[in-house]
């Protein structure tokens, strides 16, 4: 509903909607007051906008490739539940698996020098043929 009320170009609705928004994100549902309105608009449009089928039926066909797979994600993710990335994981071809204690939303900034680190040790891994069908626990990080 706020998506479409958003996309009406409606100059007292644009105006009124992102503050609304962000009070109920960070007075009501606890998220931190530092970003700007259009980032909890965003947040709501992508929510509302996404096709999770289509999702699933992508993952699928990267699992039966074969594909391989990294996922990391944040444990204290405030835009998303720890089950969402957990799931993916699962239905992911096996590889690493880092689940960070902290981060937040974006691990790969926050979290950039382990990320890249597993990253590089991943790609050597794949590009050897070192964990070919290996399933691998998760890897829990500060």
């Amino acid at each position: 509903m706020v998506v479409n009320l958003m996309w009406t170009g409606n100059p007292v609705v644009t105006a009124l909607i992102p503050p609304f928004i962000k009070m109920i994100y960070t007075k009501l549902l606890g998220f931190p007051s530092d970003a700007l309105p259009g980032h909890y608009i965003a947040g709501i449009v992508r929510a509302g906008t996404t096709d999770f089928g289509v999702i699933r039926k992508q993952v699928d066909m990267l699992r039966s490739l074969k594909l391989p797979s990294l996922v990391a994600w944040s444990q204290n993710d405030e835009f998303m539940e720890e089950e969402i990335p957990r799931e993916l994981a699962r239905l992911c071809h096996p590889g690493p698996r880092l689940a960070f204690a902290g981060g937040g939303h974006n691990v790969q900034k926050t979290r950039a020098e382990q990320v890249a680190g597993a990253l590089t040790r991943w790609i050597e891994d794949v590009l050897t043929e070192d964990t070919e069908g290996e399933q691998q626990s998760t890897q829990s990080l500060p």
